[in-house]
């Protein structure tokens, strides 16, 4: 029986190796990512981690009189790692148990005379409220997107990266697009880029045996996770799934032969990536009106490529039975964080401080949406969902 695994690339092995071969004419990487943004100043790095924290130095360099940095209560633990090493103070804001992001007017209501930046998360794909996250800080605050979950997302006809002046994400392991390594920094003014692009160009460059080691990682993970591959090869990807949480992260740079190498596989990814369009709206309108899960809220005119498509079960016994209902169809489903931020990292947070995050943590549910998700798969999902009770 296939097994589909809960993340995965767009395309198979077949489509990673034509990206990897390319034709000798490629763009750089930073050149490709640039033009799909817009245009914008673009930079890459060892990890989407390390472009942030270049980001925030700038940030305090010109503002040091600024200490804090608001992200969200659930979101990538680690996100805390380049705040803190950058000496600032992380601000967490609750999350709203209606669109699963951050609470915009509560982030509103936690900006200071000492906020620095604002991290957006753009969680499971969807779009944060950017719009009124930079009007109502009025301009005294950096506003950052975080991309690591939606590259393809678009609100009112604009890519996710293009919202705020500012925006990184991650290529590693499980993102839109994966190369199992590396992030990236995209900038709109032409003066932060030039300041930027010194930090950038100052980084080292990793060994060429560790650039190899890289690509076999990302090809020897897509065949992995082929469905036909998967359920025999579950047992050795299991122990590539790391519980533990990051204490560290390298800043150095992406790789100049890597950077050459992933410029085919991201084209190729650019014509494949509107199936996570399609079955996040498929999974959103079979599911909307299901007892016992709550789906999203997000406009319906906003164009989703959905990391993963999140629910929240009735309670967590009732996400237990759902894991493992899908489980004996081969669809892999489950929790995306475990817990929120102040579990992992001790943040000055108290149990109850942040209610609706926990309460997140203990609900979510998250289905599989990747390329190699196939309509029968979706249908599958929806029906086992309608059919485990709360």
């Amino acid at each position: 029986m296939k097994r589909i695994c809960i993340v995965n690339n767009d395309y198979n092995p077949i489509g990673l190796a034509a990206g990897l071969l390319g034709d000798g004419s490629c763009q750089p990487f930073e050149y490709a990512l640039a033009n799909f943004l817009g245009g914008r100043h673009c930079h890459l790095s060892s990890c989407g981690f390390a472009a942030l924290e270049l980001l925030l130095r700038h940030l305090k360099n010109n503002s040091p009189q600024k200490t804090d940095v608001i992200i969200p209560a659930y979101t990538a633990p680690a996100l805390v790692l380049p705040i803190v090493k950058c000496g600032l103070t992380v601000k967490l804001c609750d999350v709203s148990l209606e669109t699963f992001l951050p609470d915009t007017e509560r982030i509103l209501s936690l900006i200071d005379g000492k906020t620095l930046a604002v991290v957006a998360v753009h969680m499971f794909g969807i779009p944060a409220d950017v719009s009124r996250i930079m009007s109502g800080a009025n301009g005294d605050v950096a506003i950052i997107e975080d991309c690591a979950q939606c590259l393809g997302t678009e609100l009112g006809g604009k890519l996710a990266g293009t919202l705020a002046p500012y925006s990184f994400g991650s290529f590693g392991r499980g993102k839109n697009i994966s190369f199992y390594h590396g992030g990236f920094l995209s900038v709109q003014s032409n003066a932060d880029d030039a300041a930027l692009t010194q930090l950038f160009d100052a980084l080292a460059q990793p060994p060429l045996h560790s650039q190899l080691k890289t690509l076999a990682a990302m090809t020897l993970f897509s065949f992995l996770v082929e469905p036909h591959v998967y359920s025999l090869a579950a047992p050795v990807t299991a122990r590539l799934k790391s519980r533990r949480r990051q204490s560290a992260y390298n800043t150095g740079a992406f790789g100049d032969m890597l950077a050459r190498r992933c410029s085919g596989i991201f084209r190729r990814w650019q014509t494949v990536y509107q199936r996570r369009v399609e079955n996040g709206k498929l999974l959103h309108d079979g599911l909307c009106a299901t007892a016992g899960v709550t789906t999203p809220r997000y406009p319906a005119a906003n164009r989703i490529a959905f990391n993963r498509f999140p629910v929240l079960a009735a309670n967590s016994g009732h996400r237990s039975r759902l894991i493992g209902a899908l489980s004996l169809h081969g669809i892999e489903a489950s929790p995306m964080y475990e817990q929120p931020v102040q579990a992992f990292y001790d943040l000055g947070y108290r149990q109850g401080d942040l209610p609706c995050s926990d309460e997140l943590a203990g609900r979510l549910l998250t289905l599989p949406v990747h390329g190699l998700t196939d309509a029968r798969t979706i249908e599958i999902i929806i029906d086992t969902i309608g059919k485990v009770l709360p």
